[in-house]
C-alpha cells in the first residue's frame, strides 16, 4: 500500500539555474521586507542574517485549507479576546515573566498602558497565519507564522477590528 501524495502546484524538480535564481530573489525579498535578524551568538550592529523561510508552499488538501479559512474568523475572536483579559494574561504570563526578560518586559508595557487606560475606542489585531497562491497558481498551502509566502503575503486579509473592551 502506498502512502497517498498530493501533487505539487509547481513542476519538480527544478533546474539548478531556475532554483538558484529563486533562492536569490527570495533572499532579496526577504531582506527588503524586513525578514533580518542579529545574531545573538555572534552579535554585530553591523551584519544581519536572514530569518527562517520556507521557499515552496507544501501542497494542502482544499477540504483542510477550507477548514482552517471557515474556522479562522473564530481564531481571530479567540485572540482578541485573550489580549483583552487582563486576568487570563496575568494568570497564564505569571510564570513566564519570571524567567523570560523579553516577554516581563512586554507585561510591564502592558501594565502601564492597563494601568493608565487605553485612549483608542478602536483596537486592530492581524494574524501571522497566511493562506495563499503561488506564482498565482491556487495552492492550498497552509502557511504558519513566521513563514513568508513569497508572492502572495496575504491572500487573504485576516484582520479582526473591535471597539476596545469588547
Amino acid at each position: 500500500m502506498s502512502t497517498p501524495r498530493l501533487e505539487s502546484c509547481i513542476p519538480l524538480p527544478l533546474g539548478d539555474d531556475v532554483l538558484e535564481e529563486i533562492v536569490d530573489k527570495a533572499r532579496d525579498w526577504a531582506l527588503m521586507h524586513g525578514a533580518a535578524m542579529r545574531s545573538k551568538d555572534n552579535f554585530s550592529k553591523d551584519l544581519l542574517q536572514l530569518a527562517p523561510f520556507v521557499l515552496l508552499p507544501s501542497p494542502f488538501p482544499r477540504k483542510e485549507f477550507e477548514k482552517a479559512v471557515s474556522i479562522q474568523p473564530i481564531l481571530n475572536e479567540l485572540m482578541h479576546k485573550v489580549a483583552h483579559s487582563h486576568d487570563f494574561l496575568v494568570a497564564s504570563l505569571k510564570s513566564t515573566i519570571e524567567v523570560d526578560e523579553f516577554t516581563r518586559k512586554l507585561f510591564e508595557i502592558y501594565e502601564t498602558v492597563n494601568r493608565e487606560g487605553v485612549s483608542q475606542s478602536t483596537s486592530q489585531s492581524s494574524s501571522g497565519c497566511v493562506i495563499g497562491t503561488f506564482w498565482g497558481q491556487p495552492c492550498q498551502a497552509l502557511f504558519g507564522p513566521g513563514v513568508f509566502n513569497l508572492r502572495n503575503p496575504c491572500a487573504r486579509g485576516h484582520f479582526f477590528l473591535r471597539p476596545s473592551g469588547s
